[in-house]
């Protein structure tokens, strides 16, 4: 697969955890307090890195963004 192949897989791979991260973070069972401190900050993580990872590959849709590279 070439580079720009990759990139896609590896976006998709981390979309993938950032939305189980959103389903997660929406449970209404867990402290909000754990979520502030734990679960806020490595989720911010993860979206900023989305960010940085569409910017390397440049030419995408908003489909591609929200839904992942058809691969």
């Amino acid at each position: 697969m070439d580079n720009l192949g990759d990139k896609k897989l590896k976006y998709n791979e981390l979309l993938q955890r950032e939305i189980k991260s959103k389903l997660y973070l929406d449970n209404q069972n867990i402290d909000i307090e754990i979520i502030e401190k734990k679960y806020i900050p490595a989720y911010l993580k993860i979206t900023k890195e989305l960010s940085k990872m569409l910017n390397d590959i440049k030419i995408y849709t908003p489909e591609d963004a929200l839904e992942g590279f058809k691969i």
